[in-house]
């Protein structure tokens, strides 16, 4: 998996496959959008809850937006 550690951001994302492969229980979610560097847009499609992450020692389980994220699996803010 591999994950991207965004401190600018305050938003937990995954890719729509990664959560599908690990049949996490989805919120559909509408009208949501998330801005990114290039002033495009990315929709959401959907609002995953109890995601468990665990990178070495460190466990985490958050709420986390799902979209087409290109080559990277989840995105971590802070």
């Amino acid at each position: 998996m591999v994950v991207l550690i965004d401190c600018g951001n305050m938003y937990k994302r995954i890719h729509n496959k990664v959560a599908k492969e690990f049949h996490c229980f989805v919120r559909v979610v509408s009208n949501l959008q998330f801005l990114i560097i290039d002033g495009g847009t990315m929709k959401c499609t959907g609002y995953y809850e109890n995601i468990k992450l665990q990178m070495g020692d460190y466990h985490l389980k958050t709420h986390m937006f799902s979209i087409e994220m290109g080559s990277c699996d989840t995105s971590l803010g802070s």
